[in-house]
């Protein structure tokens, strides 16, 4: 554990990333800079080994406080971070502001359509939000607007070489609001699904296949293959600390869609 505070310690150098004191992921992200730390280093050593970043821009769909727009602004020369809920946004802009000054915090969620929308929050972890007409005893709920992803980048004259989607169960809605851009881009695509599983495609996932995508990727724990269930902020830490004290490491594998619980992160590339 000194091992990894001292480690910590070099990579931030001392930044103090804002955070909020009563969130699981939050917690997570002060403990080990991030909810999924180790799989997305996985991830983005996999990129970058394959030539697969290239001089391009990253959209970070979900950006949440920020902990993987601040990665990708590291690698990308610019970073468009959407964040629709208010509190969290504020965050992200003062975390973006201090350590990323090459990426942009955008108040919006990313749909199929233009217009406003309910976001029901999860009081006891504000991370976990959704499109909601109803109300409950533990969650809150706020007015945002959302905006098409082909339409904000319509006069663009960069290439988007990456797209991060961690926006609770709306992705299928974004991708239909962005199929100009990723005609056009093939960007990759890194995707929350908890719709893929058993077996069964999402339609996220169909989707993409259409559009010529033709492999899918997940982050396991080798050697041998140990999965990160998605809402799992207990399994994803104790994953983490074997990483740290077994001789165990993340690889990415062929995603074989049957998880039963869905896919915390799918690695979508073109071609």
């Amino acid at each position: 554990m000194l091992a990894l505070a001292g480690e910590h310690l070099r990579e931030t150098k001392r930044k103090y990333l804002g955070t909020f004191a009563y969130d699981g992921n939050s917690q997570l992200t002060d403990i080990f800079g991030s909810p999924e730390r180790w799989q997305f280093d996985a991830i983005l050593a996999y990129l970058q080994e394959n030539n697969l970043i290239g001089d391009s821009v990253a959209v970070d769909a979900g950006a949440n406080l920020g902990m993987l727009s601040l990665r990708f602004s590291k690698l990308y020369s610019k970073v468009f971070s959407f964040e629709p809920h208010p509190l969290t946004f504020e965050m992200l802009q003062r975390n973006l502001r201090l350590y990323a000054p090459n990426a942009e915090a955008i108040q919006r969620g990313l749909s199929s359509n233009a217009g406003k929308f309910k976001l029901g929050v999860d009081t006891d972890n504000i991370g976990n939000f959704y499109i909601t007409n109803e109300s409950s005893a533990n969650r809150e709920s706020y007015d945002v607007e959302t905006v098409r992803l082909d339409d904000f980048f319509r006069s663009r004259t960069f290439r988007i070489g990456l797209i991060k989607i961690d926006i609770e169960g709306h992705e299928f809605e974004l991708f239909k609001g962005a199929t100009e851009t990723i005609s056009k881009d093939k960007p990759v695509i890194l995707v929350e699904d908890g719709n893929s599983k058993s077996g069964s495609k999402s339609e996220s996932i169909k989707l993409l296949e259409s559009l010529g995508y033709k492999t899918f990727l997940e982050p396991a724990l080798l050697p041998v293959r140990s999965r990160t269930p998605r809402n799992a902020v207990l399994r994803r830490g104790i994953l983490a600390l074997k990483c740290l004290f077994q001789d165990r490491g993340y690889g990415l594998i062929d995603c074989d869609f049957e998880d039963p619980g869905g896919y915390a992160v799918i690695v979508c590339i073109a071609g």
